[in-house]
Parts: structure tokens; sequence; C-alpha cells
């Protein structure tokens, strides 16, 4: 898909893809697509970042390589739950039902086998799984619990209902993923309170009810998706930067509660 990057800016500041634990607005020249997911970099000595080119990470349709197959996931038994009503997962044993997610897994914590242990687990902080490793299932990644910075770019993904215990989630890159396929909405990231940065570009997301809870969030990407209304957006007062290239948006009424909004792209929209 043809990408080009054409920002309508409030006060013409362009923004790459932050590290987490700084500012989420930068000045560079703006892109679209899949090139609003740049690398993320590390967040302090303790993080642990993922080589999204591990050669050990293969396609699931490689035999030579781990595929994207059920083997089994965390059991919810934990009494406390969210929001929802959901019973957190208990985390004394990490299992993936992904291997190509596992196998990413022990390459950043530079453990080839054996048992992940919960604490091993906790000391991942950023995690680059991008890519197209065409990753579905994120069972398991539920137990990092100290992730600030995850980039999921270019994968299958099926379902993120695991991201909703990723509490101090502060940049997710979701982009290149087909959330046309999926029913669950985005329903999981609604108590992500920490999350100042998210890409949904070119998911095919259409509804964005979910994200009007984010009341720290400060620049939101969802180009090439269809959305069509922005009124759950005028709850997120934080918002610096709004990209909405290729859309389906006739009214910006919801714009006027923004006190903040610095960059706007609405190119390719009917308005």
């Amino acid at each position: 898909m043809r990408r080009r990057w054409l920002a309508v800016m409030l006060l013409g500041a362009c923004t790459d893809r932050p590290s987490a634990g700084t500012d989420a607005t930068t000045t560079g020249e703006a892109t679209a697509g899949s090139e609003t997911t740049a690398s993320s970099s590390e967040t302090g000595a303790s993080s642990t970042t993922v080589d999204a080119s591990s050669s050990d990470a293969t396609d699931s349709t490689d035999t030579g390589g781990p595929t994207d197959t059920d083997t089994g996931g965390p059991t919810d038994t934990d009494p406390d739950t969210d929001t929802t009503g959901e019973p957190e997962p208990a985390c004394d044993e990490i299992s993936f039902k992904s291997a190509v997610l596992e196998q990413k897994v022990r390459s950043a914590l530079e453990l080839p086998e054996g048992p992940i242990s919960p604490e091993a687990l906790l000391t991942l902080t950023v995690f680059d799984a991008s890519l197209g490793d065409r990753i579905k299932h994120l069972d398991g990644i539920e137990c990092a619990k100290e992730l600030v910075d995850l980039d999921l770019t270019q994968e299958d993904l099926e379902e993120v209902g695991p991201l909703r215990w990723l509490k101090k989630l502060e940049v997710l890159d979701l982009a290149n993923n087909d959330f046309a396929i999926y029913t669950g909405g985005l329903e999981p990231l609604r108590d992500l309170d920490a999350l100042r940065y998210l890409s949904l570009a070119d998911t095919d997301v259409a509804t964005i009810e979910e994200l009007g809870t984010l009341d720290s969030l400060e620049v939101l990407h969802l180009d090439y998706c269809r959305v069509k209304d922005l009124a759950p957006l005028a709850a997120v007062t934080t918002l610096r930067e709004l990209h909405l290239w290729n859309n389906m948006v006739a009214e910006l009424s919801p714009l006027a509660a923004m006190p903040k909004l610095e960059q706007l792209d609405l190119h390719k929209n009917p308005v």
C-alpha cells in the first residue's frame, strides 16, 4: 500500500514514535501508515529490548522455525479483577499460546530454553515484536507487567485481550494489524491509563468508543482506518497530535474540546 504522509499541522510540528519515559510529542518529518512505527528505545539500564529481526523468530509458515500454534496459556485463578470483572491471570507459571511470541521473549531475556520465571518476565520493560512474524495470540504477555513500550506492528493479531493487564504501558504500536476480522474491539485498551502514544494506523478500525477513557493520551494515529465519529475523543483533552489520514470523518465539532491539540492530519476525509 502506497504511503505518503502529508500532515496538516496546527503548530507546524510532526511526530516520530517516542520512546517510553520521554515526551510523546517530538519534532521531525511526518510519515504515514507503517512508517509511524519507529523502533522502540531503551528506557533505562534495566530495560530489555527485543531484536525484531532475530533469526530465531520465524514466520509461522516456515517449517524450520516455530509456528504460531496453541501451546496452552495461563489460567485465570487470581481473585483480583479488572473493571470488566474479569479475574486477573495467575502468573506463577508463564506459558505462551504463540510459539513465535515465546521465541521473541526468550531472545529478549537471553533464555533459550527452560522455564521462564515470573521474575524474569518482570525485567522486560521495552519489547519490540514487530516486522511481520505473524503473531496471532498474545497470551502470556499479560504477565510482563513492567512493560512501558510495546511494538506489535505488522503482525496477524486476532485479539488484544492480554494487553488489558499491562497498566504501565506508555507507548503501544498496533499498526498494520487487520482489526476488521477481530470481533473483540478495543475494549482491552480502555483501562490503559498511562498510555501516551497509541498507533492503530492501517488496522481498519471503525469505532473508537473505548479510547475515550485514555486520559493521558497525547499522540493518536488512526491513519488508513474507517473512522467516522470523533465524538469519543472529545473526552481525551490531553491529545496533542491526532492523525486521521484516509478515514471517513465529516464532522469536526468534537475537536473543539481538545485544548492542547497542536497537530491534526485530515487528508483524504470528506470534510
